[in-house]
């Protein structure tokens, strides 16, 4: 069963990223229990799998930033445990979920 899942990720990231190339849409995922109401998958074993999406992959970038900002950023990063990255990155994805008006 660990062979099949493992095979199964690679093979719908590969479709996927070929998808991406195509520039097609992806589909959202559907709930498993959606998925197993289809009358062929009815005696299908179902298990999720999980696919890098273009969010998730990750880009080296090169960025110009303040010298005393980009010191009090690994500083606390390092404080709390992080990479100076993964706080850049959260602090990306909060301001976007709290943007100011």
């Amino acid at each position: 069963m660990d062979d099949a899942k493992n095979m199964a990720s690679e093979a719908l990231q590969f479709h996927i990223d070929g998808m991406i190339d195509d520039g097609e849409t992806i589909p959202s995922p559907m709930p498993i229990e959606e998925v197993m109401h289809y009358r062929e998958n009815k005696d299908a074993v179902a298990f999720l799998v999980e696919v890098q999406t273009p969010e998730d992959k990750f880009v080296r970038v090169n960025i110009t930033i303040a010298e005393g900002l980009l010191k009090k950023a690994t500083s606390h990063a390092s404080q709390h445990g992080q990479s100076r990255s993964a706080f850049i990155a959260e602090a990306i994805k909060d301001a976007l979920q709290h943007p100011k008006t």
